[in-house]
């Protein structure tokens, strides 16, 4: 694809594959850049007219605009332009990936019989929550545990092409942004702090864990995921890169790993993709697996309520949640993260909770969306930190 940085297992594309997916991202901008604006004034013009002509009053809530909102013809149209756009990528990326899923499935386990860097443990007895076993996050078919045949590496293949697309590029090359937005904050503000051991929880592919990989050469890294297609893509995706990454099958509520076990811990773009009762547990097994000294980092999108108070903003956030199969992510917005950390024993003193630039942003990097404009990478990611 485009601009995605190529490796030993990713899956190739035609041209006419590669045709197909620059319509769909043709599309989706054309929704989110050129039409997404036309929402606020469809608001502005009848929603909150209508509002306040039957309950005598300002929408107060996300719920209040999504009463008015909802009905809007043209916002209709938007929503449902928007979701095509998302089915027709999984469908274009599903029929590529497909084809060669036997051939990829080959290189992984040609990878793997190597005598590899890396390490990978499965786990077939490993309970699969249903916040991830009942929900197609992002509408990705299957999910991200799902397989279908022995050894299969079809979730973890689809997710590493469909995660770049979704993005358009927006993570860089190697979708790592947030690992390498992570990475360059622990440069900044603690350049003595020199991790022996890292733990990458919910890794995925491992996108974001070889961006800390590459922030922090010398340590020993270690990623988990719930689905075993992911997490046998993930090593083989590593092994070809030339990273050293110990990659297991395990659920981050409760880990096998022994108490004080690793200097830094981090999650990165996992809790919107979790439940509301599962992030205690997560951020309690932190502490547990947490050396004396040692930090969490938790990274994920940027869309709490407090920074974004007004309820129109909170109610066109809410899409994801509602059509975009992310069902977690509007309730984690309401969350009090610092309050969970406390409650887990983390000093109250230590914890800091921001939005931080994108590393590509404060370097003054430039890239090339798919869509062939080029501008500054401005994103900030929400960053919660905590020290045992």
């Amino acid at each position: 694809m485009r601009g995605q940085a190529q490796h030993g297992v990713l899956p190739d594309e035609t041209h006419d594959e590669a045709a197909r997916l620059d319509f769909v991202t043709s599309l989706k901008v054309h929704v989110l850049t050129d039409l997404g604006p036309g929402n606020k004034k469809a608001f502005e013009a009848r929603g909150a007219k209508a509002f306040k002509q039957a309950q005598g009053h300002a929408p107060k809530s996300p719920r209040d605009v999504a009463r008015v909102m909802r009905k809007d013809p043209f916002w209709q149209t938007w929503s449902s332009l928007n979701r095509s756009g998302q089915e027709l990528m999984w469908e274009g990326l599903g029929e590529r990936t497909g084809r060669q899923r036997d051939a990829i499935a080959a290189r992984v386990k040609a990878t793997a019989a190597q005598k590899t860097k890396g390490t990978l443990r499965l786990d077939p007895s490993l309970e699969i929550p249903r916040y991830n076993s009942e929900i197609h996050i992002h509408c990705q078919p299957g999910g991200y545990h799902v397989e279908l045949a022995e050894d299969d590496i079809f979730a973890g293949a689809l997710y590493d092409v469909g995660a770049y697309q979704y993005g358009m590029g927006g993570q860089g090359p190697m979708t790592d942004d947030v690992g390498v937005t992570v990475g360059a904050y622990f440069r900044e503000n603690m350049p003595g702090f020199k991790p022996a051991r890292i733990l990458d929880m919910g890794c995925g592919v491992g996108h974001q864990t070889l961006g800390l990989a590459d922030a922090f050469p010398k340590a020993e890294i270690h990623a988990f995921d719930l689905g075993a297609p992911m997490v046998r893509y993930a090593h083989a995706r590593a092994e070809s890169l030339g990273k050293t990454v110990h990659f297991s099958q395990q659920n981050a509520e409760k880990t096998d790993y022994p108490d004080e076990s690793f200097d830094l811990i981090t999650s990165m773009i996992l809790f919107h993709e979790t439940s509301q009762k599962a992030i205690p547990n997560i951020i309690n097994e932190c502490y547990r697996l947490l050396k004396p000294g040692g930090y969490m980092v938790h990274g994920d999108v940027p869309e709490f309520n407090k920074y974004w108070p007004d309820p129109y903003d909170q109610f066109q956030r809410d899409w994801t949640t509602h059509f975009n199969a992310e069902p977690f992510r509007s309730k984690m917005r309401e969350m009090d993260m610092p309050a969970l950390a406390r409650e887990a024993g983390f000093r109250s003193e230590s914890i800091v909770e921001d939005l931080v630039p994108s590393a590509f942003g404060k370097a003054g990097y430039s890239r090339t969306n798919l869509y062939g404009k080029t501008h500054a990478y401005g994103m900030k990611w929400w960053v919660l930190l905590a020290q045992k």
